[in-house]
């Protein structure tokens, strides 16, 4: 998890921000892997089981467990597409758990949804991810050239990565890098 950990630090914002696909991060890892068990050299890992990527990512956004993508998926249910039987059920579990609301009877609901919406998108920079050395170890599964260009560059962390027609320049893909790192699950 210390990958995730180091991402969340650098930019917690990505946590709330939707990929192409309207997919929080939540819902990016319960796409992930269908594997109930993870293998480490053919023997079972438990640090790198997912639940403990889902529970980090529920600390920070408890609403994702209710979040649906643009095709009106709750995560619950992209791990039950996925095959992911326990992953499935803790989401299922999470998603009827009651969620605290404050009085928010002199809050403007119009101006909280635009700001809860909108999470400074003009703070984040887009690219086609071809200098962003995150996305390429990430690709690689280099998870110490990972943490390493964190440190050293922790805005990368904010930049979108866009795969764009190259006949027309329309945008096919966006994406931030924690969700490419729920989708493959690094240690």
């Amino acid at each position: 998890l210390n990958v995730l950990k180091l991402l969340l630090k650098v930019y917690r914002p990505g946590a709330f921000q939707p990929d192409h696909h309207g997919m929080l991060p939540l819902h990016c890892a319960a796409w992930g892997p269908s594997e109930e068990r993870h293998q480490n050299d053919g023997k079972y890992d438990s640090s790198l089981h997912p639940n403990a990527m889902f529970e980090l990512l529920l600390k920070i956004n408890f609403s994702a467990v209710r979040a649906r993508d643009s095709c009106g998926r709750m995560p619950w249910k992209i791990a039950e597409l996925r095959n992911n039987s326990r992953v499935h059920k803790m989401l299922a579990r999470h998603q009827r758990e009651p969620v605290y609301v404050p009085n928010t009877s002199n809050i403007n609901p119009a101006a909280t949804f635009s700001s809860m919406t909108s999470l400074s998108f003009a703070s984040v920079k887009s690219t086609r991810g071809s200098r962003n050395k995150v996305f390429k170890a990430l690709s690689s599964k280099k998870w110490d050239e990972v943490i390493n260009t964190l440190q050293r560059y922790p805005d990368q962390a904010n930049e979108w990565k866009l795969v764009q027609s190259s006949t027309d320049g329309t945008v096919l893909s966006r994406l931030l890098p924690i969700h490419l790192a729920c989708q493959i699950n690094p240690p």
